[in-house]
């Protein structure tokens, strides 16, 4: 990629390094979930890339790395400040399938 483009390496490793930090963030407040990855499908967006595995829903994983990646472009366009924490708040329902939110408990 160009530097100084949009999308350059310094933003690619906060990218990384804020989805490490929101996976992180996912994995302490739920314990039932951890880290991995998956070999096959080959056709798979997510092959050999780390998610956050043992989710209830369908798709069975998180990909902290692509949710991050697509708040950056939508910020880039439309600023919002909360848009990491709206997302982690929609994801959690997929999160913890035993106990409610802490979140709905208020």
């Amino acid at each position: 990629m160009k530097q100084g483009g949009f999308y350059d390496n310094s933003k690619k490793e906060m990218e990384y390094e804020v989805s490490i930090y929101l996976g992180e963030t996912v994995i302490k407040n739920y314990p039932n979930l951890y880290w991995g990855h998956f070999a096959r499908p080959k056709r798979e967006l997510f092959v050999n890339k780390p998610v956050i595995m043992k989710l209830k829903s369908k798709l069975k994983y998180f990909p902290p790395s692509q949710t991050v990646f697509v708040c950056m472009i939508k910020s880039a366009k439309d600023h919002d400040r909360n848009r990491i924490y709206d997302l982690y708040r929609y994801w959690e329902d997929e999160f913890n399938p035993i106990k409610p939110s802490y979140w709905d408990s208020w």
